[in-house]
């Protein structure tokens, strides 16, 4: 089912992928499996804002990726700091 979804949006035109979302989350509804319904409730709650996408076809794709690398920089101790500690863990051992 996961990757059925992710066909969403290969759709051309915002009636055909609303289509396939409500039969999507009937699917999902009696599958039985509870993370699934659960899952299918929250896109049922979200479809307007899920089905937008093809009013408004933008993506935050880049900038998540841009974050991310930010993210990962901040995490990362300094060059200097760590040639500092090194040195002094190496000198005073």
């Amino acid at each position: 089912m996961k990757e059925d979804l992710r066909t969403l949006w290969n759709y051309p035109d915002k009636v055909s992928a609303e289509r396939f979302l409500y039969d999507w989350i009937a699917r999902a509804e009696i599958s039985g499996i509870a993370m699934l319904k659960a899952f299918a409730k929250t896109m049922r709650e979200h479809l307007s804002g899920i089905l937008a996408y093809y009013d408004y076809p933008i993506s935050t794709a880049a900038l998540e990726g841009t974050n991310n690398k930010i993210k990962t920089m901040k995490d990362r101790p300094m060059d200097s700091e760590i040639l500092s500690s090194s040195n002094s863990k190496s000198w005073h051992s």
